[in-house]
């Protein structure tokens, strides 16, 4: 997969040299747990009451819901409107976590037509795991993005509007900390409420799926089913390096809510407590549009264009072309009617505070060599299929 004895030598010294010589931002993310426990009693504390909105909240309601659902079009559209905003905001840091997941989850829709996936699944794995990818990110970008533009307009208006949050539909759980942020710019205590919020807000969609997606997997190799509910999340490089280092972790998709919340604070730490890869990859981000296709990750392996895929075939490996398909998100699922909106009411729950401990950036984080190992295994196994 890497070309060559010296390629690959290459990439284990990135690796070690990356892992072990790196500048931290973060040591580690932790909080004043007074801190912490005063916005739990807001919470607590809080009571919604329906009153009359004025024509200017009424408005600004509406035109957050329009653009919301206007740019919850697909994978592609989200995945872009997370990048415009934290372009716009930095400050905001979830709204760039939210760019690399979104894409990591267009990644994933486009390998279920591609190579990777395409010789093992049935038509009706394939509609499986497509529905609960586009619904998992459907919900999460109904949620937090009417959360990102009322921050917005609150800047705008020069005051806190987050007591309109619950009529966006969204948890009560996330009024003090915006206010929060409104006042001190605390982008680490923002950020780790809104992972925490996704992963409750996603807990009936995945009530919703497991039944179906057990069933899905239940019949697949090891390695598939592997590559489908722990899969990389990868944040690539800006370098011309043949193949473009990768870094980012292994998540485990299935488990209990607090673990999915530890993972994605864990990535955070990564993203943002070792200020090189972030901004390498707000480069490669800017520079490299999401079509979908892991084309935009890995030119020297995937192409989009499966017809000169196919005519290369596995001697692509000597010649160092593309060998593997990996569609666009167009191109491997047309224009799908979007998902089913999850209309669960506020999800709050005390233990939700339980999730504010210290966080630490992992030891080991280069992903480079270990997808490519993934990668080699699945078209092997391809290629012994179809012989």
């Amino acid at each position: 997969m890497f070309g060559s004895i010296g390629a690959f030598i290459s990439q284990i010294y990135e690796t070690v040299k990356l892992e072990t010589f790196r500048f931290v931002d973060w040591p580690s993310i932790s909080f004043d747990q007074q801190r912490v426990e005063r916005l739990k009693r807001q919470v607590d504390e809080y009571s919604y009451q329906s009153v009359a909105l004025f024509p200017t909240v009424k408005t600004i309601i509406e035109q957050i819901k329009q653009k919301t659902e206007k740019a919850n079009e697909n994978n592609r559209s989200r995945t872009n409107a997370y990048l415009t905003f934290f372009s716009r905001h930095p400050e905001v840091h979830w709204a760039l976590l939210a760019h690399i997941v979104s894409r990591n989850y267009g990644w994933r829709m486009t390998d279920l037509q591609g190579s990777l996936l395409h010789p093992f699944l049935s038509f009706e794995q394939k509609e499986a795991f497509y529905l609960f990818f586009e619904q998992a990110n459907s919900v999460i970008f109904q949620d937090a993005y009417s959360q990102l533009l009322l921050f917005e307009e609150s800047l705008k208006h020069g005051k806190p509007l987050f007591h309109l949050l619950p009529s966006l539909g969204v948890s009560r759980f996330m009024i003090p900390f915006w206010e929060d942020f409104f006042q001190t710019e605390d982008s680490k205590m923002v950020t780790t409420a809104l992972l925490i919020n996704e992963q409750y807000r996603l807990e009936s969609t995945m009530a919703n799926y497991r039944q179906r997606i057990t069933s899905a997997l239940a019949d697949s190799p090891y390695i598939i089913e592997q590559f489908l509910s722990r899969p990389f999340i990868l944040v690539p490089f800006a370098t011309k390096k043949v193949p473009r280092t990768v870094v980012g972790m292994r998540m485990n998709e299935w488990t209990e809510v607090a673990e999915r919340i530890q993972q994605n604070r864990t990535l955070y730490a990564l993203t943002f407590g070792l200020p090189r890869h972030r901004e390498s990859y707000e480069w490669f981000a800017k520079s490299f549009k999401p079509s979908g296709s892991r084309e935009d990750m890995w030119p020297h392996l995937f192409s989009s264009d499966k017809r000169a895929v196919l005519q290369q075939g596995h001697r692509s490996l000597v010649k160092g072309k593309p060998f593997l398909h990996s569609p666009t998100l167009s191109q491997a699922w047309g224009e799908r009617k979007k998902a089913v909106r999850d209309t669960e009411s506020d999800w709050y729950k005390k233990e939700a505070f339980l999730h504010f401990g210290e966080v630490t950036p992992p030891d080991t984080f280069v992903q480079t060599e270990k997808f490519a190992t993934f990668i080699d295994l699945l078209f092997l196994i391809s290629r012994i299929g179809s012989d």
